[in-house]
């Protein structure tokens, strides 16, 4: 059973995630791929960061210059994910979001997949549909229903046979943006994505519950702009499990997860989103105590 975690991060400080991703899901699985296409060149300084936290193995796989013409609207690198070439030797390919710090779970990630992709009846993906009102989105459509339904981008699974399903609904979905025509609303990759099931003939996703313990930690969350989620505890709460903020916690404790944070965090916007989701993992253990 071949594995691979995939994902498409721009060349800002954006890439400065790369070594807590790399690291995190070597944490948590002992054999498995990662490739991660960026829009640019690694910077030097976490090339250097992966080589000294002996990251740089086979086992990852970074794509550099990945379509760097492409115009760099709001949805572009997000939604670049779901029009890659494809990727052949995996029996299953993650399709996640670069800013996730994943943990080890009650029930594997992927064969919760497996199950859902069997409820699915295809052979092709398991995903999850997006939320039908949130967040709202007046100028670009009324509610997330009808043209405008979303697959949550960051918890998708894909299985040999997506490649040559979807092979034509990629190739011009790819071709839109390429041209910029498309990608210029922060869900525009969600849309895009079902899009490209519903026009390929494959059955969508249905809105079925996601365990808290499968969502990770997802270190977007805790962006400054994000503050009115990150701060209303009660949402958090739904979002986040305690037991993956007890890891990412445990993990602060580790000499090597020390080094990579005390790396990153030299970037003015890394240190800010660590420095408010350690803030809120520590508050919500101490309340949860």
């Amino acid at each position: 059973m071949k594995r691979c975690i995939m994902t498409v991060c721009s060349a800002d400080w954006y890439q400065y995630y790369i070594p807590i991703f790399v690291w995190s899901i070597n944490r948590v699985w002992e054999k498995i791929d990662i490739r991660i296409y960026i829009r640019g060149f690694l910077s030097p300084v976490i090339e250097d960061l992966l080589y000294e936290c002996c990251m740089m193995k086979p086992n990852l796989e970074i794509v550099e210059n990945y379509k760097k013409e492409y115009p760099n609207l709001v949805s572009t690198t997000n939604s670049l994910r779901f029009v890659t070439e494809d990727i052949d030797g995996y029996n299953e390919v993650f399709v996640t979001d670069i800013d996730f710090f994943f943990t080890e779970s009650p029930v594997d990630l992927f064969h919760w997949h497996k199950i859902q992709l069997e409820n699915m009846s295809n052979d092709c993906y398991s995903g999850c549909h997006g939320p039908l009102i949130r967040p709202p989105r007046p100028s670009i459509c009324t509610s997330w229903t009808g043209d405008f339904q979303r697959i949550a981008g960051g918890f998708v699974m894909l299985y040999p046979a997506w490649w040559k399903t979807t092979k034509e609904h990629r190739e011009h979905w790819d071709d839109q943006l390429k041209q910029g025509k498309w990608g210029h609303f922060r869900e525009a990759d969600e849309v895009m994505l079902y899009r490209i099931i519903r026009d390929s003939g494959l059955p969508i996703a249905p809105k079925v519950p996601f365990p808290r313990y499968l969502r990770q930690i997802h270190l977007g969350d805790y962006r400054p702009n994000m503050t009115v989620r990150n701060q209303n505890m009660q949402k958090m709460r739904s979002l986040v499990d305690g037991r993956c903020i007890n890891q990412f916690l445990n993990a602060l404790e580790d000499r090597t997860f020390s080094m990579i944070l005390d790396c990153v965090r030299q970037k003015q916007q890394m240190d800010e989103v660590l420095s408010l989701a350690i803030e809120y993992c520590q508050k919500r253990k101490r309340n949860e105590a």
